[in-house]
């Protein structure tokens, strides 16, 4: 099976191309506000877990 996917021709593209990897977007930089939402209740999860996804989802 194989799966196609046009690409605009930059830095990202060829580095996923070269090294056998797919790239995706930061869901900050996606045009609808609604695509990366999660709907996780906080009260699941512990401080840690929190601060960790803060951190990593800063930029």
């Amino acid at each position: 099976m194989y799966i196609y996917k046009y690409r605009r021709f930059d830095e990202n593209s060829l580095n996923a191309l070269k090294n056998n990897e797919i790239w995706f977007s930061r869901g900050v930089k996606f045009n609808d506000p609604f695509d990366c939402s999660l709907n996780v209740p906080i009260t699941l999860m512990s401080i840690t877990s929190i601060r960790k996804f803060i951190n990593v989802n800063k930029n």
